[in-house]
């Protein structure tokens, strides 16, 4: 009891917060050790096992990643979540400098953020019809649940209950998307979203697989397609 005592008091009397310069200007090991203990340490064994817990990255640019000792690397990750249009891409900084001068509102829960509508519209315009109301998620498995549970509420009623997927996928790890997410073990320890009985795998690549599960189960009119 004394021990734990002495590590609380040790606590609140350290109570220092990186700045922003020291959190810039800290050294790849130290960097990595506190995302090891205070985000994800398992992850940062498999960034380890894949050879890239060392990048210390000063700089990106586009499909560019410059690291401290002068080396560059081609970032085929490009395409992936909010770096469609590569790092750093000018267009965004000058909108973001214009957002911050003019202190343009962030966030916004208790009204209406017309920037919002703004993007909405826009989206639509690329969107076949009738396709012209969108749903803004902050992450692929957000935007996955929100697909499955319109599957459901569309579906359910018809008597269509279960879910196919393709054996191996990735979709999430919320409670739905985890439902159908069987490339690696991360279901283990939790209780699924939606039932085993209502999802179905079917084999990656092959299509007589599809037309199998198809041809078994439309008869009683079960199935709906994955959310992705």
């Amino acid at each position: 009891m004394g021990k734990i005592v002495a590590a609380r008091r040790d606590r609140e009397q350290d109570r220092k917060l990186l700045t922003l310069d020291e959190s810039l200007a800290l050294d790849n090991a130290k960097a990595m050790a506190l995302y090891g203990a205070h985000l994800n340490r398992y992850m940062l064994q498999v960034f380890d096992v894949l050879g890239l817990k060392d990048m210390d990255v000063a700089s990106a640019q586009g499909s560019t990643i410059t690291l401290r000792d002068g080396r560059t690397i081609l970032d085929f990750s490009g395409g992936f979540g909010v770096l469609g249009l590569g790092h750093n891409h000018p267009r965004v900084l000058a909108a973001e400098r214009r957002c911050h001068e003019e202190r343009v509102l962030d966030c916004i829960k208790i009204a209406p953020h017309k920037l919002q509508g703004a993007l909405a519209y826009n989206i639509s315009r690329f969107l076949p019809e009738p396709l012209d109301v969108s749903f803004l998620a902050v992450s692929g498995a957000e935007a996955n649940e929100a697909a499955m549970k319109l599957c459901e509420r569309i579906q359910t009623p018809k008597g269509k209950t279960k879910f196919v997927c393709m054996q191996g996928a990735f979709h999430g790890k919320t409670h739905g998307p985890l439902s159908v997410t069987t490339a690696t073990d991360v279901q283990s320890g939790f209780i699924m979203g939606v039932p085993k009985e209502n999802v179905i795998h079917c084999r990656y690549g092959d299509i007589d697989s599809v037309r199998e599960v198809i041809a078994r189960e439309s008869g009683g009119g079960k199935t709906r397609s994955s959310p992705s």
